[in-house]
């Protein structure tokens, strides 16, 4: 029965895989292990391996995009949930790139978006982690992940012998909230990107989004504002070119812009101009710390002074 699922599967995908991979697939099938985390380090596989694992399960498979540096599809700064046969479902945004400067908001986020599955009436949720894997940080927020999403298996991938003993200490740390771990080795075509590399891809998804972009104007009262780092102070905060999100009651974000200009009309009032794809309802304007100018370029960061 396992041999024709994977050559099924093969077939189907136009890949060859490893025979260990395709054994996790069929064990978390059989098992039925619900909610997935992946692990490992940048460049080890984690989003090839989370889409051939929903492409295996077929049945309402979600896949939570929890890398808000180097998402698949999605915008930068944000979390994102996807149907694997639908598309996008949700945003959540984070506002920033790195998830060490917002851990708060990367936990809040992964449970908001879990959470909508529940209405989607899912059968698996795949969680695709960002590569930060450093103890303590790293697996704190590994653990975290885990036991607020009720997470059934931990994934963890390895590219070298030196990644692979780090992801072995991931996975004894997680290992007690979660019932089954599988160290696995990279996929064979994982390649390793530079730094300047992972910056063009992001400005290509920003300048993706924002290529059907409007110019919009409206009065917002300052208590619908929100800063999603920590320690930043609204009332000297500078708000030019600051990456923002239209974001509902539920936290979802209906959409983001590019705030172009700000003017003060009044101590309770501020009057925004932006550039969106469309001026969404909202409960609230959650502000990041990047900085685009109109052409969706990345031009910086929140000044460090404004904390």
């Amino acid at each position: 029965m396992k041999e024709k699922l994977f050559l099924s599967l093969q077939k189907k995908l136009d890949l060859e895989l490893s025979d260990e991979w395709l054994q996790v697939f069929v064990e978390i099938a059989e098992e039925n292990y619900r909610n997935i985390l992946v692990a490992g380090p940048p460049d080890s596989g984690k989003s090839t391996f989370s889409h051939l694992l929903a492409e295996y399960l077929s049945e309402k498979a979600f896949i939570l995009e929890a890398d808000p540096g180097q998402p698949t599809c999605g915008i930068p700064g944000t979390l994102s949930l996807w149907e694997e046969e639908g598309g996008t479902v949700h945003y959540f945004f984070v506002g920033d790139i790195t998830p060490a400067r917002n851990v708060i908001d990367m936990l809040l986020g992964t449970l908001v978006l879990s959470r909508k599955t529940g209405c989607k009436d899912a059968r698996y949720l795949i969680i695709d982690t960002s590569g930060l894997i450093s103890y303590p940080l790293g697996f704190k927020l590994k653990l975290a992940k885990a036991k607020l999403n009720e997470v059934d298996a931990v994934i963890g991938l390895y590219r070298d012998e030196t990644s692979k003993k780090l992801i072995s200490e991931l996975l004894r740390y997680v290992g007690f909230a979660v019932k089954k771990t599988f160290l696995l080795a990279a996929s064979p075509r994982a390649r390793t990107f530079t730094r300047e590399e992972r910056a063009k891809r992001r400005e290509m998804l920003f300048k993706s989004y924002f290529s059907d972009c409007r110019h919009f104007e409206f009065e917002v009262d300052r208590k619908k504002l929100d800063f999603s780092p920590l320690g930043f102070k609204p009332e000297i905060l500078e708000i030019n070119n600051l990456l923002f999100s239209f974001e509902g009651k539920d936290l979802i974000s209906e959409g983001v812009g590019i705030v172009t200009a700000v003017e003060q009309i009044s101590n309770n009032r501020i009057r925004v101009r932006c550039v969106a794809r469309e001026k969404h309802s909202f409960f609230r304007l959650k502000f990041g710390c990047l900085k685009l100018n109109e052409s969706a370029e990345m031009i910086g960061y929140l000044r460090e002074n404004n904390r």
